[in-house]
């Protein structure tokens, strides 16, 4: 999958290259492995989208984790 924009400032775009249906979650982890925001998504068009307005995010490197039924991908982030 692919993440954009990066550096994120308000919401982060989730483009699928494979088809994926209904839902997956995504996880976002500090530089030390904590959760720090966890949210399950609806993937339309191989498309998601993460809203992190409310997990109040710093301005730093983050792991965006995306978990689906075809496996988990982990991707470095900047919060801008």
């Amino acid at each position: 999958f692919q993440v954009y924009p990066n550096p994120v400032v308000d919401h982060i775009n989730i483009d699928f290259n494979t088809p994926v249906s209904g839902t997956v979650e995504a996880v976002i982890y500090d530089q030390f492995g904590r959760v720090i925001y966890s949210k399950d998504l609806t993937v339309v068009n191989r498309r998601a989208q993460l809203d992190i307005t409310k997990a109040q995010l710093s301005n730093q490197f983050y792991y965006l984790q995306i978990r689906s039924e075809g496996g988990r991908k982990l991707v470095r982030i900047l919060k801008k």
